[in-house]
């Protein structure tokens, strides 16, 4: 895709105070050596042949060769990286590979290139555990916000992402720039972890890994080298950096959505110099998976070393499906972050499709973002969508930092992504730590729904979210009789001590709505100063014979704890199976007395399915 961005004078304000984002467009992979796709489901702890991805087995017949990952199975828990290394080579020599690449993570990664014959020893080798595609992810640009997310309502509470970081893995970060200065903690570099000719590592001074101050400096190997051939996509991080968590600039780049929050920058991308992948002189990025895993277990490393990481941004991306991609490469390291309470943000792409969007945004546990044009409402038709889609930020115009001090106007979903990485740290400065699951559904239930290619997605509503207490309760009981279910429990909202709303729902089915106002002391002395009209009671008729769901969620009452806000979306607080009666009607011939002419008789009979009589 054509680079697009432009660069802009402030005098060209925007509305709002909004911190400007760089879109990061996921384009279709282009070289034979980095398939698209994702490696079938494995399972490590295997008996017999490595597992191999169908995208392996594929670039290998239809090219003859093709660049890979090769996990080991894991020996000694602290095996020395000498010793690693060692045993990596001595296996790829078996196999007739001269050159590999070991990779610095936690599990035992190589890059390699293999054809069909060290494929094949590899796949029967039993130090192998699966062998998966290294593939090339990209960046482009396309050509307001935080007031549309509802930041600078937070901002007045003193709620900025102070204490939080946010890990930014894209181009690097210009850390001497007014709009992020002082506020990048760590840098580093990962680049180059491909095997393919013609690339040159971004990291400064030993082009492949660097950590520490400047180490995430924009491009740094091309700003010394050749200063000639800088790609404006070497402003991209610094321009997504300032979107989740820049401070102080000019109008209309005045904050970010988390100005009180620390970065993290890693340099993820290479330079690309060859013209068939790049179409033309001018170098081109790209960023392999095995650089992007290396990035996250340093992410990974230092949220064990101080647990307040709330988001990593990813506004990159390659391939894709229509649905999630839970055999992506990268899932095994973004699980690991998610199990240490760190949500993974990615950008869905910018190609403009409306049934599938790019990785990692498909994994299903990243939080995938969509761009929407804060000004009208509506979603971009280059912004891409699926059914793995989570949420809707601003990504159209939007002001931002650039390197050298100057800021920039771009358009993306690589913009829209930080949007929602800032709000994280908003979240987690509130309510600590929470898992990615809770903060997800948080987002996503005080969102305004906007439709786009069939599909109707929550945009980003972060002052909602901050105010939003999920209303609790519980489903004491339900008890099926004739056709129906009784149900009693209770239902409070933490915002709020007056009774809320209560949906009762059955096979998924909305059957009715009821106040929970009816005495519950016992509710009312285990949570004091919400008094104890929190109980509720339903019967729900008309109901067929067999297995029943029914399902009750209280109604919130979102925004009163902090903020003013609108009533948001039904929170569930239970579930009940129970099975309604049915069948023939049943009863008994009591009495039979004869008389002239006549028989008297009596006894009873109920049909399961109705109360009424038969």
């Amino acid at each position: 895709m054509e680079l697009r961005s432009t660069t802009q004078l402030l005098s060209r304000a925007l509305l709002l105070a909004v911190v400007c984002t760089a879109v990061l467009v996921a384009v279709p992979e282009t070289s034979p050596a980095a398939p698209a796709s994702s490696m079938a489901g494995t399972d490590p702890n295997r008996d017999g042949a490595a597992q191999v991805a169908p995208e392996v087995e594929a670039a290998v017949e239809a090219a003859g060769s093709t660049e890979v990952i090769v996990e080991f199975e894991t020996h000694a828990p602290h095996e020395p990286p000498e010793a690693r290394t060692e045993r990596i080579e001595q296996i790829a020599g078996a196999a007739g590979i001269d050159q590999i690449q070991p990779l610095e993570t936690r599990r035992p990664l190589a890059v390699a290139s293999v054809d069909r014959a060290s494929l094949d020893a590899l796949e029967q080798s039993d130090e192998i555990a699966r062998i998966m595609p290294n593939r090339r992810h990209t960046l482009a640009s396309l050509t307001s916000g935080t007031s549309a997310v509802g930041s600078p309502l937070a901002w007045s509470s003193s709620i900025t992402g102070a204490g939080q970081r946010i890990a930014i893995l894209d181009t690097g970060v210009d850390a001497t720039h007014p709009f992020l200065s002082g506020r990048i903690q760590k840098e580093a570099c990962f680049s180059r972890g491909s095997t393919l000719s013609l690339l040159k590592g971004l990291c400064w001074p030993d082009a492949t890994h660097t950590e520490g101050p400047a180490a995430a400096y924009p491009c740094a190997s091309l700003v010394m080298d050749d200063p000639g051939a800088i790609p404006e996509a070497c402003d991209h991080g610094t321009h997504v950096a300032g979107i989740a968590a820049g401070s102080g600039g000019p109008p209309p780049a005045t904050s970010g959505v988390a100005p009180g929050a620390s970065i993290l920058a890693a340099q993820v991308f290479t330079a690309d110099y060859s013209t068939t992948r790049c179409g033309g002189p001018v170098p081109c990025l790209a960023t392999f998976d095995a650089d992007l895993i290396a990035a996250l277990d340093w992410v990974f490393g230092e949220q064990l070393a101080n647990p307040n990481i709330a988001a990593v941004n990813m506004s990159l991306g390659g391939g894709g499906t229509s649905g999630a991609c839970d055999t992506d490469p990268l899932k095994p390291a973004i699980d690991a972050l998610a199990a240490l309470g760190v949500t993974t943000v990615g950008a869905s792409g910018n190609s403009g499709s409306k049934s599938r969007i790019v990785s990692p945004a498909c994994i299903s546990t990243v939080l995938a973002v969509g761009a929407l044009d804060d000004q009208t409402g509506t979603v971009p038709a280059w912004s891409q969508t699926s059914s793995a889609l989570d949420l809707l930020a601003p990504g159209v115009n939007i002001v931002s930092s650039i390197p050298g001090g100057s800021y920039g106007t771009w358009s993306g979903t690589s913009m829209a992504a930080p949007f929602v990485s800032g709000a994280l740290a908003l979240l987690q400065q509130v309510r600590g730590p929470l898992s990615p699951q809770v903060e997800e559904q948080l987002l996503k239930r005080n969102g305004d729904p906007v439709s786009d290619g069939g599909r109707t997605t929550p945009t980003l509503r972060i002052d909602r979210a901050l105010g939003d207490q999920p209303g609790i309760g519980s489903v004491d009981s339900a008890v099926a009789g004739p056709g129906s279910i009784s149900a009693a429990g209770w239902a409070l909202d933490l915002d709020t001590p007056a009774a809320v709303q209560v949906q009762v729902r059955v096979d998924g089915q909305l059957r009715q709505t009821v106040t929970a106002d009816r005495p519950r002391p016992d509710v009312g002395s285990a949570f004091p100063g919400y008094g104890s009209g929190h109980g509720w009671q339903v019967q729900v008729g008309g109901l067929s014979a067999g297995p029943r769901q029914l399902c009750v969620s209280a109604l919130n009452q979102t925004g009163s704890a902090l903020f003013p806000g609108t009533a948001g979306s039904p929170a569930l607080i239970g579930c009940r199976t129970v099975t309604v009666p049915g069948g023939n009607p049943f009863g008994s011939l009591d009495s039979a007395t004869g008389g002239p002419g006549t028989i008297t008789t009596g006894g009873w009979s109920i049909d399961p399915d109705t109360t009424n009589p038969v």
